[in-house]
């Protein structure tokens, strides 16, 4: 085996190495190397590229759009709140209205009632020093049973405020005295008071006439005692508060005297009387 024995060709000096190294434009040699990627390195890179922006864009609008949602909710519950409150206060103001409006008809609500007898009057008007409230006289009667009759009551009201006594127009049939006839059928006539306005305390006279009745059917007296009725509608001073008051009056003979024994109070269009009140008859006796 031989050796090459030819001389090693000396190579640059490291000093144009250096000068190489440092001459050369890197920012053009990294474009001029990019140059040299693949078309489907460029996709695949602005695919990835495009993803994550498309990530983190919905990720910011899920993180906005629930921030959103909280804050509705929190605006929504704070509405929700005020409508509450608002409808608590309406509430309120409702039941305070009902509240003055019935303490107001409380003061002005009337109350007509009978007039306990015997009635004490003046020495003078009557030569036994009393009168009767409640006076039911026969004027006159002929032998088939018809006659006349008059009826007299006194009420007095003893409600905190001023009694209208309704006796026209379409009251007009509501202030009655109420009897039978032979057959058994309804009758009725109209009545009249003195005084119409009856203040706190004061009394006032109901007159009716009945002609040409059966005397002993209209007063009831063909199955019993006697009974009949009369019936007033009233109003407070505002006509307001319309009460119809129904006497029931029956005849006592321990006292020998007509007596109202039950008073029924009815508001206006209902059928049940919201108070009744009795008396015994015989107490008088």
């Amino acid at each position: 085996m031989s050796l090459d024995r030819r001389p090693l060709t000396p190579g640059p000096p490291l000093y144009l190495v250096g000068s190489l190294v440092t001459s050369v434009d890197w920012p053009f040699a990294f474009t001029l190397a990019l140059t040299h990627l693949k078309i489907a390195d460029w996709t695949s890179l602005g695919v990835a590229l495009a993803t994550f922006l498309l990530a983190l864009t919905t990720g910011y609008m899920a993180w906005k759009t629930k921030a959103l949602a909280d804050q509705a909710r929190e605006e929504s519950g704070a509405v929700r709140k005020q409508a509450d409150a608002v409808v608590q206060q309406a509430k309120a103001s409702e039941r305070q209205a009902e509240i003055s409006a019935a303490a107001l008809e409380a003061s002005i609500q009337p109350w007509l009632t009978r007039v306990d007898p015997p009635a004490v009057i003046s020495v003078g008007e009557d030569p036994f020093g009393f009168r009767l409230p409640l006076l039911v006289d026969v004027l006159e009667q002929s032998e088939v049973g018809l006659g006349t009759i008059k009826v007299r009551l006194d009420l007095r009201n003893v409600g905190a405020g001023l009694a209208l006594i309704q006796a026209v127009d379409h009251y007009r049939d509501r202030f009655i005295i109420e009897g039978r006839d032979a057959s058994g059928a309804t009758v009725t006539r109209f009545g009249f008071a003195a005084s119409p306005a009856v203040p706190p305390g004061g009394e006032t006279r109901l007159s009716f006439l009945v002609k040409q009745v059966s005397v002993k059917h209209f007063l009831g007296q063909d199955q019993g005692d006697g009974l009949f009725f009369v019936n007033v509608p009233y109003t407070d001073t505002k006509g307001g508060q319309l009460v119809d008051a129904r006497f029931h009056i029956t005849f006592s003979k321990a006292s020998d005297m007509w007596l109202v024994y039950r008073i029924e109070y009815r508001r206006d269009g209902e059928a049940r009387p919201f108070v009744t009140v009795e008396s015994d008859a015989a107490m008088w006796g």
